[in-house]
């Protein structure tokens, strides 16, 4: 977060102090101190308005353009400047020596999920950075095969066990064949950037805020 704020004119919080459960007071759990900033959730604000909050979230089909257009131009100039910030490796960015780096492996939202849902093996997740996107979307299509496997609830019936299995595999398969601009540059990437992440003046509808970047990392592009 700092990096981009540094880089970009995203409105990222400015963020005092964090920290692992064995650095927060009376070990409460990992925490992060940023300053606080108005605004309300625009997923709340573009969502369908619905009878319960268990319902699905879909875009309000009555929403008026001119407010989609304000915000979606404002998306649009934060996402083009992280378009040109290129690293020559696949990974998670760091300070190393006063400069900025991928440093560590990647650490996606998917894994997230997968990790915490799933019952994913912590210890089959990739352990290094990637210089290669080849290299990449091989751990990434063997971290499909392994779900399949882990989770066998996965699918309700053997005729999408099957599906999901072959599909899969295939997935094996085109990653090798198909894999353009294997070397790089790498771009950063986000896959936790959502509505449901961004804090927005209801009145204004001008962004006051974007939060959780703790998926990013330099992917593919």
């Amino acid at each position: 977060m700092e990096y981009l704020r540094q880089h970009t004119t995203i409105p990222i919080p400015h963020i005092h102090n964090g920290g692992f459960t064995a650095e927060s007071p009376q070990h409460f759990g990992p925490y992060i101190i940023m300053d606080y900033v108005e605004g309300t959730l625009l997923s709340k604000v573009l969502k369908k308005p619905t009878e319960s909050d268990q319902e699905d979230m879909v875009l309000d089909p009555d929403v008026d353009n001119s407010m989609l257009d304000t915000i979606y131009r404002q998306v649009a100039d934060y996402l083009l400047p992280l378009s040109q910030l290129s690293f020559t490796r696949i990974g998670a960015i760091s300070k190393d020596g006063g400069t900025w780096s991928v440093t560590k492996r990647p650490l996606t939202y998917n894994m997230n999920e997968l990790a915490t849902v799933a019952g994913y093996p912590d210890d089959l997740f990739p352990t290094s950075t990637f210089d290669r996107a080849g290299d990449y979307f091989a751990s990434v299509a063997h971290e499909h095969l392994t779900h399949l496997w882990t989770q066998r609830n996965l699918a309700d019936d053997s005729e999408i066990a099957q599906a999901r299995f072959i599909v899969r595999h295939r997935f094996v398969q085109l990653t090798a064949k198909y894999c353009l601009n294997d070397a790089g540059p790498f771009l950063l990437f986000c896959d936790d950037l959502r509505p449901s992440n961004m804090l927005v003046n209801p009145a204004t509808f001008q962004i006051t805020a974007v939060l959780d970047f703790e998926f990013i990392n330099a992917m593919p592009a």
